[in-house]
């Protein structure tokens, strides 16, 4: 199943369940990983908004 559904865009992770510990870092440096790569952005202001300060 693996080799017949792993594609570059969306690949397979075998993650180890016998460590709860190394499991979640395992899962969290991937997902840290993925969005990263994702290079993400704020949108930019609208300057109609501008005049507005939060107290």
């Amino acid at each position: 199943m693996l080799p017949a559904t792993h594609t570059p865009w969306a690949p397979w992770t075998i993650v180890p369940a016998d460590s709860k510990t190394h499991r979640n870092l395992m899962i969290a440096t991937i997902t840290q990983a993925v969005m990263e790569n994702l290079k993400l952005q704020f949108p930019e202001g609208d300057p109609q908004l501008s005049q507005f300060k939060i107290k």
